[in-house]
């Protein structure tokens, strides 16, 4: 389902991601629409 297709949108972009933050990304999407989906990444510790 979406995490297919997310890591499919990922991969082909040529953009990989950390898993944690596909994960993190794809939940907030599923979860709470774009409207929920922060618009810049959040900072690394």
């Amino acid at each position: 389902g979406a995490s297919r297709v997310s890591a499919g949108h990922w991969l082909d972009a040529g953009r990989p991601i950390p898993r944690a933050d596909a994960v993190s990304t794809t939940v907030a999407l599923c979860w709470g629409g774009l409207s929920k989906v922060p618009r810049q990444p959040a900072g690394r510790d």
